[in-house]
């Protein structure tokens, strides 16, 4: 009997000195690293390091904690943690681009793991805690690689022909909503015969495979940009509306739009082309990845001068050109509609797309020194958003005459 109520008043005692017993704003201590006695949600060590914190005291269900971090943040709640020691904050504005970026990454973000890729230190300096990122800083180098199967979960790749099972995948797109792919307007219909855009293929991983093993749609519209009028090369972008939902999994995750038009030095786009050898015609059986060099808008003029795709030569405000300076043969490689990304702000969380390819001067191990053109997404975007994020209150898609339905 006296020892069940002495081990009862140990437990109650030892209870009672875990709780600093200070008051939100109050100096503390933790692991003898002086800190301040927050709100919970006012520390992002907690989201590296949960319920470890000593408990200063408790305001109703929030605790207030002893916090060591270097850096105080308002609310972690309204913040999605990325990678790499990055931190991006919801925003209120219900069409604002970068909110919905974030509604995306917290689809992706299981994807992650936060311990793996993030070290909690002690910064000597400061005396107190901070977190960096694990992994070697990204090599912006300009080469080419085989993308990871589920590296680029917005990858998108464009059918033509009437039966799926032999269908020709010609262009690609990627994923901007459950219902939406962005692409380039010329996709709609090509060859001399004028194939159309059937089909839409997500998840694939090797175009070999039969496309039961893939996740495909068939295209409901095709909505080119109605200011684009082939054969030239401005305007080209569209939209593909598909007949039944994309079902978002691990390996099928929309990209975002670039929230404001700023110049990158490198990006990146995905491709279907063979990039290990000089045929301009053949595609991988892999997703490839190229890395490539922004080129400035008076270099991109001097190569497109005099263009029969650009009669009234480079428009800078609506397109862009990257490449690569040292001459590598996978820098046209591109096929028309495939995204080029960034690798700024959200890319390690969910992927950022500034350009859609469009085309390029030369072929492949002849001249590949010259730049090829994207379409500057940034100058679309309340063109797209208008279709995909339509006025919420109306619920309508928009209207557009140049579309096809099939």
């Amino acid at each position: 009997m006296y020892k069940y109520i002495a081990l009862c008043v140990c437990v109650c005692l030892c209870g009672v000195a875990a709780d600093l017993n200070k008051e939100e704003g109050e100096p503390c201590e933790w692991e003898g690293v002086n800190g301040r006695c927050v709100k919970e949600t006012r520390c992002v060590s907690t989201l590296y390091k949960k319920g470890i914190h000593p408990i200063c005291s408790t305001e109703g269900d929030v605790k207030i904690i002893c916090c060591t971090d270097c850096e105080l943040v308002n609310d972690t709640r309204n913040m999605v943690a990325l990678p790499y020691g990055k931190y991006i904050f919801k925003e209120k504005m219900k069409n604002n681009p970068a909110r919905r970026c974030l509604e995306c990454a917290t689809i992706a973000w299981y994807t992650y793991d936060t311990k793996r890729l993030w070290s909690y230190y002690y910064d000597e300096k400061q005396k107190c805690h901070k977190f960096t990122e694990k992994m070697n800083e990204i090599d912006l180098s300009f080469h080419h690689s085989i993308a990871p199967c589920h590296e680029y979960p917005n990858q998108a790749v464009l059918g033509y022909g009437d039966d799926l099972s032999d269908a020709f995948w010609l262009a690609g797109g990627s994923i901007l909503s459950d219902r939406f792919i962005l692409t380039a307007a010329q996709t709609g219909e090509i060859g001399v015969s004028g194939l159309k855009v059937k089909f839409v293929a997500l998840d694939v991983k090797h175009l070999s495979e039969s496309p039961s093993s893939w996740q495909t749609h068939k295209v409901k519209r095709f909505i080119p940009h109605p200011e684009y009028k082939a054969p030239s090369k401005y305007h080209d972008i569209a939209l593909i509306e598909t007949e039944t939902p994309i079902n978002f999994t691990r390996n099928v995750l929309p990209a975002c739009l670039l929230p404001e038009n700023v110049d990158l030095d490198y990006a990146r786009s995905i491709t279907w082309r063979d990039v290990a050898g000089n045929d301009y015609y053949n595609i991988a059986d892999n997703l490839q990845t190229i890395h490539l060099d922004k080129f400035s808008a008076e270099e991109c003029k001097n190569v497109y001068e005099n263009h029969r795709a650009l009669p009234d030569g480079l428009d800078d405000n609506t397109q862009m050109c990257y490449g690569s300076y040292t001459m590598d043969p996978a820098a046209c490689m591109s096929m028309a509609g495939e995204p080029l990304m960034t690798y700024k702000d959200f890319d390690y969380c969910v992927h950022i797309v500034l350009g859609v390819t469009s085309f390029g001067r030369g072929r492949c191990g002849r001249s590949s020194q010259k730049p090829d053109v994207f379409t500057r997404v940034t100058a679309y975007r309340s063109w797209i958003e208008s279709i995909v994020w339509p006025d919420q209150e109306t619920g309508e898609a928009g209207n557009w005459t140049e579309s096809f339905e099939e």
